[in-house]
């Protein structure tokens, strides 16, 4: 199952684009790299302006945790600015995001302290 899914990843992974602003992504191993790049672009207005820095990843016994900033442009085309972020994927392979940037502004607060009581 784990093979099946970091091919079905690494296909994905190819078509969206993705900019790693200070290098830090770069450094993940492959699947975790596609796991930021499927899961922070699904949802976006504009999945191809996806920016990413800081990111980082911890493993803790059948829990993988990516934790990062993130930034894209809205709707209207601007830049909405950095915001933490972070994505959960447990041994089941079931992942949960956590990205105040997929939210409206009056909800990023709420979703900002979640992330942060992560560790992110």
């Amino acid at each position: 199952m784990r093979a099946a899914l970091l091919a079905l990843l690494l296909m994905t992974t190819s078509a969206l684009a993705l900019q790693d602003v200070d290098g830090t992504l770069i450094e993940l191993p492959t699947a975790q790299r596609g796991i930021v790049k499927v899961y922070m672009g699904r949802g976006l207005k504009d999945p191809e302006s996806l920016q990413v820095r800081r990111v980082r990843s911890s493993y803790t016994g059948t829990t993988l945790t990516v934790c990062g900033e993130a930034n894209a442009r809205n709707g209207f085309g601007g830049y909405v600015g950095f915001e933490p972020f972070a994505i959960v994927v447990k041994e089941d392979n079931s992942a949960s995001t956590y990205a105040p940037l997929k939210l409206a502004p009056q909800f990023r607060p709420i979703m900002r302290r979640a992330v942060a009581e992560m560790g992110c």
